[in-house]
């Protein structure tokens, strides 16, 4: 198969765009901090020592000195005397935005630049001469977009279950004092533990639904209008049930998380072939 139009141009184009991109992300980024070490300037001028230890724009010259490793010596904090400190920061926040407004342009006429090559190559494979290539693209685009299909539901539940697990340990975590022995008014203490559990283990068989595994969560008895000293030994007793079936469910959502993780794995990589042979066939 003859390589089709303009892919050596866009793989060029696409090498350059990966070379700068995120530099206007963390331009922005630090023209934030410019901006809050203004403020700090203007509050601080006569005492900057005063703030010498706190300064903005810590965080991110270290991810821009990470990102862009040509730049890595701007971002290592020099030493400065608490009075100095507060002026040295600006010179490095203004040193590193001169340097990332030139990579910046540059990320914006890379992307420009693809995406008008990309332009000029969708209006050139119209030809008939790519028309058998058009029909294998077509093909690998329709498997491509099958697998995505599958995928993204998938990726919906996995986010599903770190809700779910925070909110069983929760659960726990806030009535571990039932399993204590109980001291003082049990009619009270048993209202407030049905009350508690009831809450929570609502919320949490909602949470369970968004996850799709199949995870019953045993109804809730309804809540009294007010404590019972005659029902309150098997309140407590409900509770405490309820407290051993939450740790076993969160070990069944383990394993089940797990072999959803191994589905989500298995898809992506596949995922990963499908885009590369577009690429490979459209640079």
């Amino acid at each position: 198969m003859d390589e089709l139009p303009l892919v050596r141009e866009i793989r060029a184009a696409r090498q350059r765009l990966a070379q700068v991109a995120g530099a206007g992300d963390l331009l922005r980024r630090l023209e934030g901090d410019r901006m809050a070490l203004g403020i700090l300037e203007r509050q601080y001028g006569k005492t900057p020592e005063v703030v010498a230890s706190s300064l903005p724009g810590a965080d991110t010259m270290s991810d821009v000195g990470e990102r862009f490793t040509a730049l890595e010596d701007l971002t290592v904090p020099t030493r400065a005397t608490p009075d100095r400190a507060m002026s040295e920061r600006r010179r490095v926040l203004d040193e590193l935005a001169t340097s990332l407004g030139a990579l910046a342009r540059e990320e914006r006429d890379a992307s420009s630049t693809l995406h008008e090559l990309r332009h000029d190559q969708h209006h050139q494979l119209k030809d008939p001469r790519y028309a058998d290539a058009m029909a294998t693209l077509t093909g690998i685009v329709a498997e491509r977009d099958e697998v995505q299909n599958e995928l993204n539901p998938r990726r919906a539940r996995s986010a599903a279950v770190g809700p779910s697990q925070h909110l069983m340990s929760h659960l726990r975590t806030e009535l571990a004092w039932v399993n204590e022995p109980i001291t003082d008014n049990i009619a009270v203490t048993a209202y407030r533990a049905l009350a508690i559990a009831s809450g929570l283990l609502d919320v949490l068989r909602q949470c369970l639904a968004d996850t799709g595994f199949d995870l019953p969560v045993p109804e809730s008895p309804a809540v009294p209008d007010g404590p019972d000293a005659d029902a309150a030994p098997e309140q407590i007793e409900w509770v405490r049930t309820q407290l051993r079936q939450v740790a076993e469910l969160e070990s069944a959502l383990s394993g089940q998380r797990s072999a959803l993780e191994a589905e989500i794995a298995g898809l992506e990589d596949t995922l990963r072939h499908h885009n590369q042979r577009i690429e490979e066939m459209l640079g």
